[in-house]
Order: C-alpha cells, then structure tokens, then sequence
C-alpha cells in the first residue's frame, strides 16, 4: 500500500512538473511569434519605404522615412546605421523576461527578384549580457 501512495505522489508531482512546463513554453512561443508578427509589419514597412523612395539617395531617404514612422511606436525602438553608404535598419523586441528578437534589415539595390531589401538578421538573443566568472542560481536554495 505504502509504495502505491509513493508511486501515486511522483506521479502527480512529475504531472505537476510536465504541466508547468508546457505552460512556460507556450507562454515563451506565443511571446514570440507576437514578436515575430510585429518585426514582419516592420519589415514590410521597410519595404513600402524602399519602394516608395526615388532618387540618388533613395536608400537615406527611406531609411528616414522608416526612421520617423516608427517614432510613434512606443514599444519599439527602431535604429538607423549607416555601413559603407548603405543603411542598415535594426530592432529588438522582447519575446521573453530573458529573451529578444534581434532583425536588422540591409537596403540594397534591387536584386534579380526586384527586391530593394535584405534580412541580414533574425534571431532571438539574450535580454542582458553574460560574464564570465558570473553566477546564476539554478535552484533556490532552502535554508536548513
């Protein structure tokens, strides 16, 4: 009887254990593909901006453009660099307490498909910076 009530409890407590890990993860994926989706209406607009611009300095000026629509955005701050003359359109957003989607979008002239963009990067990153040497506790620790 005493091992039926063991076996009884590690069940339910690795039942417990399954459960709150599933809801991580889908807390953890649906925080990210929200991010994913608002990087996607960034991309796009990226893309407007590059199609509509003309001129010579057509890349600066949509840059810009993407630049000054994205002032609005309060949860999103969008940077603008520029390597070798050629704007580089960067952002984070947060999927995660511990994680950011990284995008960084490169203009470009039009390519065989007519496309004036590049992703260069898309991925999810640490949210602060790792030391060596540093310490995380991985379980609390209960005091005797």
């Amino acid at each position: 009887m005493l091992c039926i009530a063991t076996f009884a409890g590690l069940t339910l407590s690795a039942a417990k254990s399954d459960e709150n890990a599933a809801v991580q993860l889908a807390e953890r994926r649906s925080a990210y593909y929200e991010a994913s989706n608002r990087s996607e209406s960034l991309v796009q607009l990226v893309a407007n901006a590059a199609e509509d611009a003309s001129g010579a300095n057509w890349m600066q000026d949509a840059a810009a453009s993407v630049e000054e629509k994205t002032l609005a955005m309060d949860s999103v701050e969008v940077s603008v660099e520029e390597e070798d003359g050629i704007p580089v359109i960067s952002w984070e957003i947060a999927t995660a307490q511990d994680q950011v989607l990284q995008v960084e979008v490169v203009l470009q002239e039009p390519d065989k498909d007519g496309r004036l963009y590049r992703v260069r990067c898309w991925k999810t990153i640490p949210a602060d910076e790792w030391e060596a040497g540093g310490t995380k506790t991985m379980l609390p620790v209960i005091p005797e």
